[in-house]
């Protein structure tokens, strides 16, 4: 019965594409992890973006580094900068600040 393995190989093929798009996006995240052979979304997302361009990635990583490294300054810079804006349009400041609290 070769033939009939080939059918189910075609309908399976065939089905692949049609039940992908049917399914959650929480199943496609984990499916692409288990195929992409990570952890999970995050760590496969980072594979493929470092694969797929690996300057870009590199650029990515080393920014990150210099933000976690620099975290506390930014922090002091934000609030710096927030405080004058206070000061110079205390409406303003107000509304951006309830829209970046959420």
């Amino acid at each position: 019965m070769p033939g009939t393995g080939l059918v189910c190989l075609v309908v399976g093929i065939g089905l692949s594409p049609v039940l992908a798009y049917l399914l959650t996006s929480s199943v496609e995240t984990r499916v692409a992890s288990f195929i992409v052979g990570e952890k999970d979304s995050w760590n496969s997302g980072a594979m493929m973006i470092a694969l797929s361009n690996p300057k870009g990635w590199q650029r990515v990583s080393e920014d990150r580094q210099l933000v976690e490294a620099n975290r506390d300054r930014i922090a002091a810079c934000q609030k710096v900068a927030l405080d004058q804006e206070k000061r110079r349009n205390p409406v303003s400041s107000l509304f951006r600040q309830s829209r970046n609290s959420r």
